[in-house]
């Protein structure tokens, strides 16, 4: 629970490729709440309604944090709204943005493009293979594959790449 005065959420900024290791997260816990709640009981800080970055060479009392993370983005709380219930208070910045078809069609062909090199090295070993590209329960947790430009391609276009 967030029992802090200042603070309505917070975003961790992870170093590239960082993950918490297991004998780490209680080390990590602990001196994640001791970062946030130092901050929050530092009213100078909360001046702005912008909030408060915690820049990575502000991390060094903070080891632990200091190995996993950039820095921290502790948000402002607005005192007329809670933050809802059961939804995670400190989380990671959601990635999005402006996107077009392009977006999420080239990480795919490069994907697609990345397994047909690999089996199909060898020689002839694999040349009876077919590459199945199987999208199962994604599309349950996925936007749909619609943007402004979605009907500039026909059915025989999409087939063919």
């Amino acid at each position: 629970a967030n029992t802090t005065a200042h603070v309505g959420h917070v975003w961790l900024s992870r170093k590239p490729g960082a993950y918490v290791r297991p004998a780490d997260v209680s080390d990590f816990r602990k001196q994640l709440f001791t970062c946030i709640e130092r901050c929050d009981s530092d009213n100078s800080l909360w001046d702005s309604p912008a909030g408060h970055s915690v820049a990575p060479f502000e991390l060094a009392p903070y080891p632990a944090l200091a190995k996993y993370l950039n820095g921290l983005r502790l948000h402002r709380r607005n005192p007329n709204e809670g933050w809802p219930d059961g939804v995670d208070w400190i989380c990671f910045p959601h990635r999005g943005g402006c996107y077009s078809a392009d977006t999420m069609l080239q990480p795919l062909l490069q994907l697609v493009d990345k397994k047909r090199r690999h089996y199909g090295r060898g020689g002839s070993e694999y040349h009876h293979l077919s590459l199945v590209v199987f999208y199962n329960r994604a599309v349950l947790y996925n936007s749909p594959v619609e943007t402004l430009d979605s009907n500039s391609r026909t059915p025989r276009e999409w087939q063919a790449i």
